[in-house]
């Protein structure tokens, strides 16, 4: 038996298109995370936030690729857009902010290693990009007849 993506446990290979509906949900988990870690700040940094937001954003763009059965590259924010700019049509001012977002952290390389900690209005421009991601991810899947829970 294998765990997939949290509680998906299969035990054949099954499409990658199964599992975006799994994705979306931890997407929504970590994107309510970080709003209800606005009320918290002594607990939620600035730099958590941008890391629990990265993780929904993540998760929110793997769902859509998941669905078109297509895989990215890497998981940096560029590496995702350009994954999905692949299979559908992405809006250019969401891709442009996504990308933004890839330099409060360049840790992949460690020649050129950068980390930067966003500031508390980055955070909440951060969740409204977040949210438009969220809302095209499930459009574009509902609209493909997927289902999200």
């Amino acid at each position: 038996m294998y765990q997939i993506s949290g509680e998906i446990r299969i035990g054949k290979i099954m499409a990658i298109g199964k599992y975006y509906a799994a994705s979306i949900q931890e997407a929504d988990q970590y994107l309510k995370t970080a709003v209800g870690g606005l009320k918290r700040e002594t607990v939620f940094t600035p730099e958590i936030l941008y890391n629990v937001l990265g993780m929904s954003i993540e998760k929110y763009c793997l769902a859509l690729l998941y669905y078109k059965e297509k895989m990215p590259d890497n998981h940096t924010f560029l590496d995702l857009v350009d994954a999905m700019s692949a299979v559908v049509s992405f809006p250019a001012d969401l891709k442009e902010e996504l990308k933004a977002l890839q330099g409060y952290q360049e840790i992949c390389s460690l020649s050129t290693y950068v980390r930067n900690v966003p500031d508390r209005a980055a955070i909440l421009e951060m969740i409204e990009t977040t949210r438009k991601l969220e809302s095209f991810v499930k459009t574009t899947c509902e609209q493909a007849g997927g289902h999200v829970n």
